[in-house]
């Protein structure tokens, strides 16, 4: 495979290979390896960074440096009726550029081993049951441990489309900005269920210690969030969702941060070539709203037309309430030229 990016001055190119080699019905191992050749825009107007990719002597700024950089990734796995593992190897040095986007992180140095058993219940609410395990451990090409942590839970598969998913962290660590952070421990709750075509829900429970990013300090919260969606008829479409989170430090119990989202869609389908789809969502943290409504009719399958408006309004604590602070209308005409 092999990708570019060019500028009158600068470039970023992109090249390697990956494999899936089959030992037998179980047994495999996968990968890829890569190779990037990067020179920089020089002009630190557009974008100015005097630190260094890890222990080297380019900077991330657009000084007109060129560098050269690498990366692979290889995992060894079982996959069987019961018992499975994998275990995988990521190497990406700190020069390594994939301007094009397919890899957006490097200066990194990671294993991880996973281990999962299944069982198969009989006569029971639960069709498949599964047990796994995660350990993970990452370092830089400096040598610093950055993450190391376990995680492991049960997975259930049970009748009516309904999934259940329990985990835990008993051991998590991350180097964080120059702050070595233990005991991050927490757990998660998760369901799943379509139990007929017209209705699916999910939800989803964390319970924990979290790093806040902002003062890089550890906080005691939690994250929820809860969907359903509904097709009440062939035309009509209605998902509602809710987004919470709350983070306070765990030695003062001062707040770090304590709102939600929650958001509604909703799509009538008048015929197969005509639709009207209408998004609302009140963003706690920012005491924002967002309208969006949309239009779109279908001359013909190489023909369409949308038109839509956006509505942004926010809480300024006003004596007058919610006050439009955007607004937006936009037409597109979508037109097939073929010979």
């Amino acid at each position: 495979m092999g990708t570019a990016r060019n500028f009158t001055d600068a470039h970023n190119y992109t090249g390697g290979i990956d494999w899936s080699l089959f030992l037998d019905a179980n047994y495999s191992i996968r990968g890829q390896m890569l190779a990037s050749n990067t020179k920089e825009v020089n002009d630190q107007s557009v974008f100015f960074d005097s630190s260094f990719f890890g222990g080297t002597r380019f900077t991330p700024g657009f000084d007109g440096q060129t560098y050269d950089g690498t990366a692979l990734y290889t995992q060894v796995r079982r996959d069987a009726r019961d018992y499975s593992f994998s275990v995988t190897y990521e190497d990406i040095s700190p020069t390594f550029q994939s301007e094009n986007g397919f890899i957006t992180g490097n200066d990194l140095r990671m294993i991880d081993v996973q281990n999962y058993y299944n069982f198969y219940p009989v006569n029971s609410l639960v069709d498949l049951g599964q047990l796994w395990m995660e350990n993970n451990l990452q370092f830089d090409y400096d040598n610093a441990r950055k993450q190391r942590w376990t995680a492991a839970g049960i997975y259930l598969q049970l009748k009516s489309q309904t999934n259940i998913n329990l985990w835990f962290l008993p051991y998590n660590e991350e180097l964080y900005h120059g702050v070595r952070f233990n005991k991050i421990n927490r757990g998660e709750f998760s369901v799943n269920s379509s139990p007929a075509t017209y209705i699916s829900v999910s939800g989803d429970i964390q319970l924990g210690r979290f790093i806040d990013r902002d003062d890089a300090l550890t906080g005691y919260g939690h994250n929820i969030s809860a969907s359903v969606a509904l097709k009440p008829t062939s035309q009509l479409e209605l998902d509602l969702s809710y987004s919470r989170s709350r983070l306070s430090d765990v030695s003062t119990d001062r707040l770090f941060y304590d709102g939600y989202i929650s958001r509604f869609t909703g799509i009538y389908q008048f015929s197969s070539d005509v639709f009207f789809r209408l998004i609302g969502q009140y963003d706690k943290f920012n005491k924002a709203v967002e309208i969006d409504p949309l239009l779109s009719y279908k001359l013909n399958p190489f023909t369409i037309c949308y038109a839509g408006s956006t509505h942004d309004l926010t809480d300024f604590d006003s004596p007058y309430g919610f006050e439009q602070t955007e607004r937006q209308f936009f037409i597109k005409l979508q037109y097939l030229w073929r010979e």
